[in-house]
């Protein structure tokens, strides 16, 4: 690993500030169980880091409110397993949490950070979007709202500005909703997902009112490249896609 600069802002404002989005090799740095890795096998070399350890205690936080939880993008996933705020207006989190890699890891991995980091293979992702959660994201130029489902663009890739950060994310409550999140690994049951597919129904017993099923780790494989395939409705109101003219298919568009 070769040496790099290490900055530590004590503000949101200040960090963003040090963040150059004409300089790639200037990265911001949350918890780094991931980037520290990349880093190590020489995938990635900055010069310099921001780290965001320090910034305002707010951004670490958990607040419940009558229409859900605010979690501060620098909250730790551990922090966020042991809260009973959490338990109590978004029990799938809690659950899901249990089996995501280790105590170590999660006691210094963010929710910003397993969002911001873009990896398909992440337990968090696919089930922030099931719960239906927007994530508030703050640069230069204000501040802006995406559903979490729209932060993805492609491998490792996100719709964030290079200098534009996750300040926090908002979980609608999650009620009588029945949810369930499952996940198919190489090694053991707290291994990355090589597919995770998190479910919430919202029904009466007799009929199901919604349903929520994202798979981010095909989808943001599959996204890029469904320029050319167009969405359809069935009779029964069930969306799939329907491919255009032959000259125009690929064999990654899904028929």
């Amino acid at each position: 690993m070769i040496p790099f600069d290490l900055a530590e802002p004590t503000s949101l404002a200040a960090a963003i500030k040090l963040l150059n989005p004409d300089d790639p090799t200037i990265r911001p740095i949350a918890g780094g169980t991931a980037l520290m890795l990349m880093m190590k096998a020489g995938v990635f070399n900055p010069e310099k880091l921001i780290s965001l350890r320090k910034i305002e205690d707010k951004y670490s936080s958990i607040a419940a409110s009558a229409d859900g939880l605010r979690i501060g993008a620098m909250t730790t996933l551990g922090a966020l397993e042991r809260s009973d705020e959490v338990r109590k207006h978004a029990p799938l989190i809690t659950r899901t949490l249990r089996t995501l890699s280790n105590v170590r890891v999660r006691n210094v991995a963010t929710v910003g950070g397993a969002l911001a980091h873009g990896d398909p293979h992440m337990d968090l992702p696919p089930v922030l979007m099931a719960l239906g959660a927007t994530i508030t994201v703050i640069g230069p130029k204000g501040e802006r709202k995406l559903a979490v489902e729209e932060l993805f663009s492609g491998y490792y890739e996100t719709v964030l500005e290079k200098n534009e950060l996750i300040a926090e994310v908002h979980v609608p409550s999650q009620g009588s909703k029945k949810a369930a999140y499952m996940k198919v690994t190489t090694g053991s049951a707290d291994d990355w997902p090589a597919l995770g597919v998190a479910a919430v129904i919202d029904g009466d017993g007799r009929s199901i009112k919604s349903a929520r099923m994202p798979c981010p780790s095909s989808r943001t494989l599959i996204r890029p490249r469904l320029r050319h395939c167009r969405p359809s409705t069935t009779r029964h109101r069930c969306p799939r896609w329907t491919l255009p003219p032959k000259r125009f298919r690929s064999p990654s568009c899904p028929p």
